[in-house]
């Protein structure tokens, strides 16, 4: 497995109202007076001392500052840190544009709107901190265009302070290594080849998977003289340190996996690693190109086998002593409807998993077997585990757990793209490609239906107090939504007369219901009047049919249906409703109104006997003829 040790955190408030910086003329209060001659120290100190004295108050509005970032900065180090600005305003603007045109998630226009709203905010903040193209304590090293966030250089406690002293400035999180380190017929498990042959093989979407590289060569991946071309399925290789990664492995094996869970699917590789490690703002980077990317290639999950290490006993909302610098983009990612899929973490922890799979938002697995596979050990950090015997859908000894991990898949012995590896690095994967069969083959629904169809129809697997789903695709394929259609309407019609009938469906669940028809087929004599009736409805050919984009769980949804009648007489309306969703009991969502007409000109009677007798004497012929031809 590919492990990562991250170690974000952000700064560090101090714990004084006096200055850190231990012997400065500033300690204790700024005074330009004492210590200094001259005027132009004087001015220099008071600059100085200026933004010492701001950094307390700047720093108390949000996210603490580690003394160990200022004194680097004391010192004259420069400080590579992610910054985060106020997303709200582009937040709320793209949520009244989903819910103006009925859309799940951000499409490119909206997308497009966010990225200006935030080049914008950024701008603001730029003309603030940097002052001048002559001012060189800070600096932008690189954007990322569809979040809130860009990585800066400062050099200065002043720029710092300018910094988090502007009002749209919300955290900054300082850029810590990612550093890799690896572990010395699991499909029949989760029923991928019946989901498979049941037509969800993730068509038309793409899996980004962040990792170490992948080896563009293993025929797993089709022909590939080079990402993007005809007839290969990687259709984007970004090396972000070319010539610096070597083994790929860990990377193919990855991508492999998708691959194989689901067969149509794409790949996205993102090598973010620097030979046997990388950096936070890299992986952040990685995951602004898919959501920019995401209406081009159809991106519907982002892979991370890669961890720190560290053992997270809740959601972390705070990394390292600071602040988490991937809720942000885990969270538009989402609202691009894009999911995040990490590995738990090799470290047989039982009550904690790795960053970033801790994050909110993000999908954390981890491992079991798939089959007995005899007595294991497994070196890992930070002590060899041993599983003495072993069962399929055990949790295995090395896989981190926790109360709020979010799924299992198998992650022992898999091998794709001819590679073998275990670890919960090749348990995620399998959880990325199944999201992009269920996004295919769903892909009106909202993200986390597909989430909910997971978690909802895995099978139950337990280490100590923790009993957590592995993933049945099967099952999450076949999960469906009840609908309940109920209603009235008239028996009889009066020439001339104006009759309403009234359609009520309910979704019993499990599921939301998207893409939501009631059909209602009209008695030969009634007209269609649509003024009087439900905006959402309309005719064609006698048929009158109701739309929702979407109805929720335990959520009704009414329809008036306004007619006119041309004749007078006995009159019969049968109407249904259907959904995206497969419905476990469709008889539920059928109703009819009036009495079906009797059918004519059809004649049930006996035959008369002499009629059977000619029939048998025609066949008796019949077998004759066909014995003399015979001989």
């Amino acid at each position: 497995m590919k492990q990562a040790s991250v170690f974000l955190s952000s700064f560090g408030r101090p714990t004084r109202a006096t200055s850190p910086w231990g012997s400065m003329a500033c300690l204790g209060r700024c005074d330009p007076q004492r210590g200094m001659a001259g005027r132009w120290n004087r001015w220099f100190v008071a600059a100085v001392c200026a933004g010492v004295a701001a950094l307390p108050n700047a720093f108390a509005a949000s996210a603490p500052v580690s003394d160990a970032l200022v004194q680097r900065l004391v010192h004259g180090q420069s400080v590579d840190v992610i910054v985060e600005f106020d997303g709200s305003a582009a937040r709320e603007k793209a949520r009244a544009m989903r819910q103006a045109r009925n859309l799940m998630h951000d499409d490119a226009q909206i997308l497009a709107e966010r990225a200006l709203q935030y080049r914008r905010t950024k701008a603001a903040v730029e003309r603030t901190v940097l002052l001048s193209r002559a001012n060189t304590d800070a600096r932008v090293l690189r954007d990322y265009p569809q979040l809130p966030m860009a990585f800066w250089r400062l050099t200065s406690p002043a720029a710092l302070a300018r910094l988090r002293a502007h009002p749209a400035f919300r955290a900054a999180y300082e850029d810590r290594r990612i550093f890799a380190v690896q572990m010395p017929s699991d499909l029949a498990l989760i029923n991928q080849p019946a989901t498979a042959a049941a037509g969800a093989i993730g068509s038309g979407t793409t899996v980004e998977v962040i990792d170490a590289g992948i080896d563009l060569t293993n025929s797993a991946f089709g022909n590939c003289p080079s990402a993007g071309a005809p007839g290969c399925r990687v259709v984007s290789d970004q090396i972000y340190y070319p010539g610096t990664t070597t083994d790929v492995a860990h990377g193919t094996n990855v991508s492999g996996v998708v691959a194989e869970v689901a067969p149509a699917t794409n790949i996205a590789m993102q090598n973010i690693f620097n030979g046997a490690s990388a950096n936070s703002s890299d992986l952040i980077s990685a995951v602004d190109w898919g959501i920019a990317n995401q209406a081009t290639y159809n991106v519907v999950a982002i892979n991370m086998s890669l961890g720190d290490g560290g053992d997270y006993t809740s959601q972390c909302t705070s990394v390292g002593g600071g602040a988490n610098p991937f809720t942000t983009p885990a969270s538009v990612a989402a609202d691009a409807g894009i999911q995040t899929v990490a590995a738990s973490g090799n470290n047989a922890y039982s009550n904690g998993i790795n960053w970033p799979a801790c994050t909110p938002g993000v999908v954390s697995v981890g491992a079991v077997y798939d089959s007995n596979v005899g007595s294991v050990t497994y070196s890992i950090s930070p002590s060899p585990c041993t599983d003495a015997t072993t069962t399929a859908d055990q949790v295995t000894c090395f896989s981190n757990v926790a109360n709020f991990l979010t799924l299992f898949a198998p992650g022992v012995n898999v091998t794709a793209a001819g590679i073998t590896m275990s670890g919960t690095s090749q348990a995620a994967p399998h959880v990325s490609g199944a999201f992009a069969t269920l996004r295919a083959a769903y892909p009106r629904e909202p993200l986390s239906q597909a989430l909910t169809r997971l978690t909802l129809t895995g099978t139950d697997d337990t280490r100590g107090s923790n009993s957590i789903p592995r993933i049945n695709m099967l099952a999450a394929f076949d999960a469906g939504a009840q609908l309940v259609l109920n209603g009235s309407g008239p028996s009889s019609a009066t020439a001339g007369t104006v009759s309403t009938y009234t359609l009520t469906v309910k979704n019993t669940g499990p599921l939301i219901a998207t893409d939501v028809t009631v059909s209602d087929v009209l008695p030969a004599s009634a007209t269609f009047l649509p003024s009087s009736s439900s905006s959402a409805c309309s005719a064609n050919s006698g048929t009158v049919t109701c739309q929702l984009p979407s109805l929720a769980v335990n959520a009704s949804a009414a329809f008036t249906i306004a007619v006119r009648w041309s004749a007078t007489g006995a009159a019969y309306d049968s109407a249904s409703a259907s959904s995206d969703q497969i419905d476990p009991a469709p008889n539920l969502a059928d109703v009819t109104f009036g009495t079906l007409p009797a059918e004519t000109g059809y004649d049930n009677s006996p035959l008369p006997h002499w009629s059977l007798a000619l029939m048998g004497a025609g066949v008796a012929l019949l077998l004759l003829r066909q014995s003399r031809a015979v001989r």
